[in-house]
């Protein structure tokens, strides 16, 4: 059923400058009026009116305009947004529209799209010859939002992503580390080898199904925030927290020998996250992040170790075999069958990640079918290789084709998928070399849905039973055997829980968590998997 707005007016008085005219068509109406001032800078107030539900068919819109000129029309289909928002985070907008137009305006001009599911933006400048009185007019039956500014920042009115997962708080990576020798003399060393992670032969599919545990995390983080339809069960909901007795408990005892070891030369400022992972017969074993205040001088430093906690002691110890390693090389591999759009977005995104987690020690790597690989290699530059294959579209061949161009075995694979929108803690270390793998939980968005906004949460699900996005040492990988290439070749599904199978065989864990932020856009499979 479709809505037909009554159409409205701007007018405006404008100087004789070059003023920045840009019309999105959307999933939700957004209207704004301006009166600008004869040579002065414009002001702008905005009033948003926003459906819930909406098609978008036929679009046909009129502009009155006083010259003759051109627009650009661009338009994205496919895209299946709901609001102004939800288009912004679309993955291919704004920069790779499936069709660039250039229209000739005459003083009145009228355009008419067809077809569901698109999105459209027309943009242009308007130079009115004298200063004067003009008019604007937009009608539409479909929601849209017009801008018109002096400059070319209209998208700081827009509407962002709250964020409000883990990653979104205040991490305090540039602060200096407290020494692992401080810590090292204040709690002892102890053997970490969980009692349900013993080196034994899993059947298929046994390991992937049953041989794994989720972490929990305190505090309570954004993974809790979806629109998750209640017959997906356990797949609706985010990591378990750990309970508030605990956290004190813990907290307790690490300050508790920090003091008996320096004598009130350390005290407690904040507390970024605790994660833990139970372990039954043994105890848990904690992940604690911690700011603290080194009294003499006030200056702040960084706790980030792991430590463990037997059933029934009172005490921390550290466990030795799980040290972490801060400047370890990640090598990021991907695998793409003619889905240059789809790389440039996953660089773009993987750069915003590196750029707010300050992790230089990065490499892409990338096994091409299909794509111009020149090209792509020039567009990608340094730190990213390419390697180009032929045939028929071969993933667990493409995959190992890549991992065993790595030439470093202290290094770190890891494998991610294109569709992605990945929060700036993706790289943050869980994966050490000879015990733990680390496969973190996306959450595959519906069909039409986006990354959660203020109007509109997230829609979908947590995709638990995926090993797909997976990180681990190359001289684990090797050790595992990497991936099976004899039974997985051209068909989809059941190599990831193969891979994870022969993993926890090898006796490496595997860590699990949601991740905040993190999600797989609904996509079709054209032009995948040699599909048409």
């Amino acid at each position: 059923m479709y809505r037909r707005f009554i159409p409205w007016r701007t007018a405006a008085t404008l100087p004789s400058k070059k003023l920045y005219l840009i019309i999105w068509f959307l999933f939700a109406i957004s209207t704004s009026w301006f009166y600008i001032q004869s040579n002065v800078k414009p002001e702008a107030t905005k009033q948003q009116v926003q459906q819930d539900h909406f098609q978008l068919a036929h679009i046909n819109y009129i502009v009155d305009v006083p010259f003759v000129g051109a627009i650009e029309v661009h338009h994205w289909r496919e895209v299946c947004v709901k609001s102004i928002s939800s288009l912004v985070q679309f993955p291919q907008y704004p920069l790779y529209p499936n069709l660039q137009q250039t229209v000739t305006l005459s003083e009145t001009f009228s355009l008419r799209f067809k077809g569901e599911n698109s999105g459209h933006r027309v943009s242009g400048h308007i130079i009115p010859l004298s200063n004067g009185f003009y008019k604007f007019g937009v009608e539409s039956i479909a929601p849209l939002q017009l801008w018109i500014a002096s400059d070319l920042k209209p998208t700081e009115e827009l509407l962002g992503n709250p964020n409000n997962t883990k990653s979104a708080l205040n991490y305090t990576v540039d602060l200096e580390h407290l020494d692992s020798i401080a810590l090292e003399t204040v709690f002892s060393n102890c053997s970490y080898y969980p009692s349900y992670q013993q080196k034994r032969d899993y059947k298929k599919c046994e390991g992937a199904t049953r041989g794994t545990y989720f972490t929990k995390t305190y505090p309570k983080d954004g993974s809790w925030i979806s629109d998750c339809p209640a017959w997906r069960g356990s797949y609706c909901l985010g990591n378990d927290v750990v309970d508030q007795r605990v956290v004190d408990e813990i907290i307790e005892m690490f300050m508790k020998s920090l003091e008996k070891a320096y004598h009130s030369k350390y005290s407690l400022e904040k507390i970024i996250g605790i994660e833990e992972k139970e372990d039954k017969q043994r105890g848990s074993r904690y992940l604690l992040e911690l700011v603290l205040i080194d009294n003499p001088t006030k200056s702040k430093l960084r706790v980030l170790n792991y430590f463990f906690k037997f059933k029934n002691k009172s005490t921390l110890c550290i466990p030795a075999r799980l040290a972490l390693r801060m400047d370890t090389v990640i090598n990021i591999v991907i695998t793409v069958s003619a889905q240059k759009v789809w790389i440039l977005h996953f660089i773009r995104d993987l750069a915003q990640v590196i750029r707010d987690s300050n992790d230089q020690n990065v490499n892409v790597i990338i096994a091409n079918y299909g794509n111009d690989s020149a090209s792509l290699e020039y567009e990608l530059k340094k730190s990213k290789k390419v390697i180009p294959l032929t045939g028929r579209f071969h993933k667990t061949y493409a995959i190992q084709k890549a991992v065993s161009s790595i030439r470093e075995k202290d290094s770190i694979v890891f494998l991610l998928d294109l569709h992605l929108r990945m929060p700036s803690n993706i790289l943050e270390s869980h994966t050490i070399q000879g015990v733990l793998a680390y496969s973190p939980i996306v959450f595959r968005l519906s069909e039409c849905a986006g990354p959660g906004t203020r109007e509109h949460p997230s829609k979908g699900f947590f995709q638990k039973d995926g090993f797909g996005i997976f990180s681990i040492y190359k001289s684990d990988w090797d050790a595992f055997g990497g991936m099976n290439v004899k039974d997985f070749k051209h068909s989809w599904g059941g190599e990831d829980w193969d891979m994870a199978d022969r993993v926890l065989n090898s006796g490496i864990e595997i860590e699990r968590l949601m991740l905040p932020g993190f999600y797989h856009f609904y996509h079709t499979h054209s032009g995948m998997w040699d599909q048409p």
